[in-house]
């Protein structure tokens, strides 16, 4: 049996917006605390932690591997969302930063803002989320 991993208050509110099944991003995940208690708990179908700088992914990939998961999770070293491809996620998470250097990531990636991602093709806004706290 793995370990209990618990999140603090604001992960967990933000775990909570997370839907069952999402195809996760986590975008500046530092210890990837939020990808892995999701991928523990069940809640999503696949998982990407990307982070700007070594140590963090590092200590990310850490937290993966003692919790068990870090063969579920795709750790990625990489600026904003140009790690990740729209086909790869339905959900994006953007926490713990300003929000100039938010709204700097989501300009960075125009789809975002167009509608398209997870599967190349135009949806509904309401089928793609995207949480964003300072």
């Amino acid at each position: 049996m793995g370990k209990h991993l618990e999140l603090t208050p604001r992960l967990r509110q933000i775990a909570a917006w997370v839907r069952q099944g999402a195809h996760l991003a986590d975008v500046g995940t530092d210890h990837a605390y939020l990808p892995v208690w999701l991928t523990l708990q069940g809640r999503v179908a696949s998982a990407i932690a990307s982070d700007l700088r070594r140590g963090p992914l590092d200590r990310a990939q850490e937290t993966g591997r003692r919790y068990g998961v870090g063969d579920r999770i795709t750790f990625r070293l990489g600026n904003g969302l140009a790690a990740v491809a729209p086909e790869e996620c339905d959900t994006i998470v953007i926490a713990g930063m300003g929000g100039e250097n938010i709204a700097q990531i989501l300009a960075g990636a125009p789809w975002t803002a167009d509608g398209r991602h997870r599967g190349g093709r135009r949806r509904c806004a309401a089928s793609w989320r995207s949480t964003a706290t300072p």
